[in-house]
């Protein structure tokens, strides 16, 4: 699953919606040379989706380059938000990516309409530590309710993106 190289006009705003990936086709030319690149991947709630999703974000990754921890960090935080949103939804997961002025931004759409709730994990459980990582990792993050259920969101420091 090769992402293809998309380009964002520069009249979008910075702070881009959680709707990014309904609005994408509308406003995806070829790519051309701007500030800021995106992709977006629509995956099925099935745990397969989940080294798709890392498989996606690692070529694209590539292909802006940031600093190799920002690219480690932004894959496993990836991997953490859409294990959540094929454990907790019941539809099509959503990841989309986009990179500008230095910042990365990764967002999983879902159907469930349930914010996040971090949780304590016991030193036995094997799970439950996925938004721990967001929250230890991530420059921002958060949730945004959509009409579909939610947008999980983080952000990171990425010198050298777009």
């Amino acid at each position: 699953m090769s992402p293809a190289c998309t380009a964002m006009p520069a009249a979008m705003p910075a702070a881009m919606p959680a709707l990014l990936p309904h609005l994408m086709p509308a406003y995806m030319p070829a790519c051309t040379p701007t500030s800021m690149v995106a992709a977006s991947w629509t995956l099925p709630a099935t745990p397969s989706s989940v080294p798709r999703a890392r498989r996606a974000a690692r070529g694209l990754l590539a292909e802006w380059d940031p600093p190799r921890e920002t690219g480690e960090a932004a894959e496993l935080l990836v991997s953490e938000l859409v294990t959540n949103a094929v454990r907790h939804a019941h539809g099509p997961v959503v990841l989309s990516m986009w990179a500008r002025d230095g910042r990365l931004r990764c967002e999983v759409a879902d159907t469930d309409p349930r914010p996040p709730r971090p949780r304590r994990a016991g030193e036995q459980d094997e799970g439950s530590r996925g938004l721990e990582l967001v929250q230890a990792l991530a420059d921002a993050w958060g949730s945004t309710p959509s009409r579909r259920g939610k947008v999980v969101w983080f952000e990171l420091a990425a010198p050298g993106c777009a």
